[in-house]
């Protein structure tokens, strides 16, 4: 079987597209940046996001029922780099234009793509966790380039 550092090592070469994740607990909002997320149906639609549970933010989306995926544009590398940075969870929110929607979701008004989310199903898998997120709403604007992580770097995909 292959060992953790080799299989890190090979992951660095898969382009993710680079995503914030957020939730609100009552007053405190958090939020992590994330690639691991993909498509899980259609009908209804669903997404999967993957996060580690010691990541501080995972807890929190978990008891809150809801979270919000921000696809990244080419304009927010430094929100992605601050996000990925910053230790105190609410000066994450310092840097770009947080808005918060009627459900409650909190969106980067420069994303190329929301999705806002109910927990569907949280399934245990290693170090991380499976979120099952029931599509709820979502915005696109296919004219801003999509933000790309790979090896280490950041680089967009323009439709």
């Amino acid at each position: 079987m292959i060992d953790s550092a080799a299989y890190k090592k090979a992951m660095r070469y898969v382009p993710g597209a680079v995503s914030i994740i957020t939730a609100r607990l009552g007053e405190t909002r958090v939020g992590m940046t994330a690639t691991a997320l993909c498509s899980v149906s259609a009908e209804p639609p669903m997404l999967l996001a993957c996060i580690n549970v010691s990541a501080r933010s995972c807890e929190k989306i978990r008891r809150s029922g809801r979270f919000t995926v921000n696809l990244l544009s080419k304009v927010d590398v430094d929100v992605a780099r601050h996000f990925f940075a910053a230790t105190d969870m609410e000066s994450r929110f310092k840097l770009g234009e947080w808005l918060e929607t009627e459900s409650g979701g909190l969106v980067l008004a420069s994303a190329c793509t929301t999705f806002e989310c109910s927990l569907a199903g949280d399934i245990p898998a290693g170090t991380h966790a499976i979120f099952l997120g029931r599509v709820e709403a979502a915005n696109v604007h296919p004219e801003r380039a999509a933000l790309v992580y790979v090896d280490g770097h950041y680089t967009t995909i323009a439709a």
